[in-house]
């Protein structure tokens, strides 16, 4: 079951390069680059997304895919996604430009939706550590599973020999996501997404076969992931229209010329 998520997900950021919108996890920009399984370069190796936003600067997205985590003291899956986290995080660019971590799993719960995610809105959104930090400590405005997630997390820093004082806490838990991806749960909401966007690219007579092309990218995205390969839009695209025979629509971007 773990390839096959890794392959999802990876499709998923293949069908996002195709249709030309934007990624999960790096809004306003566009998909310019995707690459599979880069360890050692990368640290958070599974997917990395490569975009531009509207100035044209470069942002990165590390997306490391684990079919479930808890986040807990004890759970030997996040220690271990933290100390990749500290790994990326000390890349001289991580502080030069728009550079995005995230870890991409098959399963919420309360907690995340409720505290977790709630805590790494907080980081993201509060300008200086001591804001963050005097806010957290606030009974009446934090909850103590917040408390206990950035707890944790500053453990397993400690743990991976990485800065762990506030300063470094906050630096990267603004830059760390937690991107929720329920492809194989019963009545998938991302399943209905992939599905009605690849309708959408598709011609209009070739519609019904939006399964298949969604199918058809998440093998693309195991069969490069397994080289260590990457992808552009130009690549994927001549593969689908030559060796898959899809036939797409217009292209959106070119809607005003013609």
């Amino acid at each position: 079951a773990g390839p096959l998520v890794e392959g999802q997900v990876g499709g998923y950021y293949l069908l996002s390069i195709l249709a030309g919108g934007e990624p999960r996890g790096l809004p306003g920009t566009t998909v310019t680059r995707i690459e599979f399984q880069r360890a050692p370069d990368r640290h958070l190796d599974d997917v990395i997304v490569h975009a531009n936003d509207g100035q044209g600067k470069q942002a990165v997205l590390e997306v490391q895919v684990k079919r479930t985590i808890d986040f807990t003291a004890s759970d030997p899956v996040f220690r271990a996604l933290v100390a990749q986290v500290a790994k990326a995080a000390a890349r001289p660019e991580f502080d030069t430009q728009r550079y995005e971590l995230a870890v991409a799993t098959e399963r919420t719960s309360t907690k995340i939706e409720r505290s977790y995610q709630e805590a790494l809105s907080w980081a993201r959104e509060l300008g200086t550590q001591e804001t963050f930090f005097a806010r957290l400590n606030q009974k009446r405005l934090a909850n103590s599973d917040m408390r206990t997630f950035v707890q944790n997390f500053r453990a397993n820093m400690e743990l991976a020999d990485a800065p762990h004082d506030d300063a470094a806490v906050w630096r990267i838990l603004r830059r760390f996501q937690i991107l929720v991806f329920d492809f194989n749960q019963e009545g998938s909401s991302t399943q209905i997404l992939v599905r009605d966007r690849c309708s959408m690219l598709l011609a209009p007579e070739e519609v019904s076969k939006s399964n298949a092309l969604w199918q058809t990218l998440v093998n693309l995205a195991l069969e490069s992931a397994a080289k260590g390969g990457e992808k552009t839009r130009a690549e994927i695209r001549e593969r689908l229209v030559n060796e898959y025979h899809y036939r797409f629509a217009g292209d959106r971007q070119l809607a005003n010329a013609r």
